[in-house]
């Protein structure tokens, strides 16, 4: 770390606002008679850093940071780290007979006097980005760098424990100690890990050539019937497609016996067939009429001309009436007779029909028995299969 300018304003015996400037100074030396403000000047750059004064004797201590007849102190210091400036500064306010700190920052300046970057605003902020800056707590910035007076000989009659800690943070070599701890930790894990090994090797005593060899084989035949399992993984897998291929079909095979079970002749069958028989009979009873009347009709033209004149035609007359009287019914026994074929035929259609039905239905029966019978003896072969 290298101090480039110092602004104190109201800090300790500096009342007034006063610039140090460090900028061309490689080395300095501050002179001066008792009390003119030598060490306050070192307290000022310490403080600026750490927000506390060793000399104070209580770290946290601020009080005496600030002028008795003043009610408000500011302290700036601009210093460098590997070419890198930086400016800390705090503001003190006293507020009856309270002295705190009000205001911290810490800044990077960006090239000489470029513009800055806040990297912390608060107490605890500052405090650590300035240990990991100057890689020095307080405690060690106090007892390597600015040894207060009376106490330079706290160094040099620290323990041996002490001060090695404090050259090994000084002179970054904390990594080493790391290493020894790592190296110690692996080194013990490893000790372990080789009892452990020595405890389980005890446990292979009986692990001859002959047991060896034992295993060796029986991991041949392992491997071998391995082997056979994946060759016959194939035909199983094809087995167990074709059983649930033919369990599919015998569900639909089933599906249609539960539907073909389901199927009843026409509950008009008997009628239609009934109606069909009346209407032949009385086909056949107005034809059997018709020939009647024929014949009828020819024996009395017959007698007509064979009788005398008189009765002739008396019998003509008479003849001629019935013929008359059975014209006139023929007309309605015709359309009887028309209805009734046409019934008959409605009823022989549907007779036929439902028939035909009956026999397609016991023919798909049959088959769907048949396929069912099928099916249940593929999935009994691939069940012995499996």
């Amino acid at each position: 770390m290298r101090p480039i300018t110092l602004d104190m304003n109201g800090f300790a015996s500096f009342r007034e606002a006063t610039t140090i400037d460090f900028t061309d100074a490689d080395f300095f030396a501050l002179v001066g008679p008792t009390g003119s403000g030598k060490s306050t000047v070192i307290d000022a750059m310490t403080f600026a850093l750490y927000g506390s004064v060793p000399r104070w004797g209580r770290k946290g201590m601020v009080s005496l940071a600030l002028a008795p007849t003043t009610g408000r102190a500011t302290v700036r210091l601009v210093f460098e780290v590997e070419d890198q400036r930086y400016v800390v500064a705090r503001e003190l306010r006293r507020v009856g007979v309270q002295v705190s700190q009000r205001a911290v920052t810490l800044e990077r300046v960006t090239g000489r006097d470029g513009p800055t970057q806040v990297l912390a605003g608060d107490l605890a902020g500052v405090a650590e980005a300035v240990e990991r800056l100057l890689g020095l707590s307080y405690e060690d910035f106090c007892q390597c760098v600015v040894l207060p007076q009376g106490q330079f000989a706290d160094f040099l009659h620290a323990t041996p424990k002490d001060r090695q800690e404090i050259l090994l943070r000084l002179l970054g070599a904390e990594h080493y100690r790391e290493m020894m701890v790592r190296a110690n930790q692996r080194a013990s894990e490893a000790g372990q890990r080789a009892d452990a090994l020595d405890e389980t090797l005890a446990t292979f005593a009986d692990a001859t050539q002959q047991s060896q060899d034992a295993a060796a084989e029986a991991q041949t035949t392992l491997e071998r019937l391995a082997e056979r399992t994946e060759e016959a993984r194939p035909r199983i897998e094809a087995a167990d497609r074709e059983l649930t291929s033919a369990e599919n079909e015998l569900e639909a095979l089933e599906r249609e016996r539960t539907a073909l079970a389901a199927v009843r002749i026409p509950a008009d069958v008997a009628g239609l067939d009934a109606g069909l028989s009346a209407a032949r009979a009385a086909a056949q009873q107005a034809a059997a009429a018709e020939r009647d009347a024929l014949a009828a009709d020819q024996a009395a033209r017959a007698g007509l001309a064979a009788g005398p004149r008189r009765a002739p035609l008396e019998l003509a007359r008479q003849r001629r009436a019935e013929r008359g009287q059975r014209a006139a019914g023929l007309p309605k026994a015709k359309l009887d007779l028309g209805r009734l074929n046409t019934q008959s035929a409605r009823a022989e259609t549907a007779v036929t029909e439902a028939a035909a039905a009956l026999e397609a239905l016991r023919g798909q029966r049959e088959l769907a028995a048949g396929s069912a019978s099928a099916a249940e003896q593929r999935v009994r072969d691939l069940d012995g299969e499996r």
